[in-house]
């Protein structure tokens, strides 16, 4: 797998090595779906978003890491497979 930017580094070093690789393996995921898409890392939320610009109505989805686990989150999913073309 390879190095994770450092801001995603820092937002996921507080959760388990499970948590961790789990989130990466969904970020790689994320990225090969949409690969034009801008990744941003929301500290304060603890979240990464993903999508076509830096504005919440932007966010195509989201990555979540949790205690015991990892939410990926869809907006507006009905939209997804225009935007993954």
């Amino acid at each position: 797998m390879a190095a994770l930017p450092p801001a995603v580094a820092k937002l996921l070093k507080p959760y388990s090595p499970a948590v961790r690789a789990l989130a990466a393996e969904a970020r790689a995921l994320v990225l090969a779906t949409l690969p034009a898409a801008q990744e941003q890392v929301d500290p304060a939320d603890h979240l990464l978003a993903y999508g076509d610009g830096l504005k919440m109505k932007d966010v195509v989805c989201v990555i979540m890491p949790l205690t015991v686990g990892v939410n990926l989150l869809l907006a507006n999913g009905t939209a997804l497979p225009a935007m993954c073309a």
